[in-house]
């Protein structure tokens, strides 16, 4: 190390103690692949390991954009920012995404599919998700509805539209009966979305 050029686990301690993060030899392994690639002041050949100028790396990862969601990195502490809620391995930071780079690796793929299982679970305790059966109860009352109401249609309309002289006229007569229906199964909905709520 006279030559002041460290392998990936001297590396990552080095960083931790100028308030980089923590990160893992793994992470600077990955960073190699990426674009734009880590600088590697020292290619490895067989059974040697690459060496990394601090320097170099440092100015790398704070020009690097999210640099949060590399596998195997921890923020560094900020006691002035409320804690924030440690994210699934396998997920983005925004809306819950699914980082790709992440999820190459098998390893994290069980992580990401408990996490998944878990906020399904939660979302189903805070009665954010409807049973199947439910839903299939609700939807087939609402096809029966549209049913007969659709095919009470015509026989309601025929009366009207013999009185009508003009295509202009039955148009209306249609649209009429049409927009009621429409109006009588939005209207029964709402009643039913209130007695539930009651």
């Amino acid at each position: 190390m006279a030559d002041g050029l460290v392998t990936a686990r001297k590396l990552v301690e080095a960083l931790a103690s100028r308030g980089l993060g923590e990160w893992s030899a793994d992470a600077v392994r990955q960073w190699v692949r990426e674009e734009p690639p880590c600088p590697i002041a020292k290619a490895g050949g067989r059974g040697q390991a690459h060496r990394y100028d601090v320097e170099q790396v440092a100015s790398w990862l704070r020009a690097r954009d999210g640099k949060e969601k590399v596998k195997g990195y921890t923020p560094p502490p900020d006691s002035s920012a409320p804690a924030q809620r440690q994210q699934p391995a396998g997920q983005g930071q925004q809306g819950g995404g699914i980082n790709p780079a992440l999820m190459r690796d098998p390893r994290n793929h069980k992580a990401f599919h408990e996490a998944r299982l878990a906020k399904l679970r939660a979302d189903e305790m805070e009665q954010r998700l409807i049973p199947a059966e439910e839903l299939e109860s609700a939807m087939r009352q609402l096809v029966l509805s549209v049913r007969s109401s659709l095919l009470a249609l015509p026989s309601k309309t025929a009366r009207v539209l013999d009185d009508c002289e003009t295509f202009e006229e039955r148009r209306a007569v249609i649209e009429r009966e049409v927009y009621q229906v429409l109006t009588t199964l939005a209207e029964a909905g709402a009643m039913e979305k209130n007695n539930e709520a009651a």
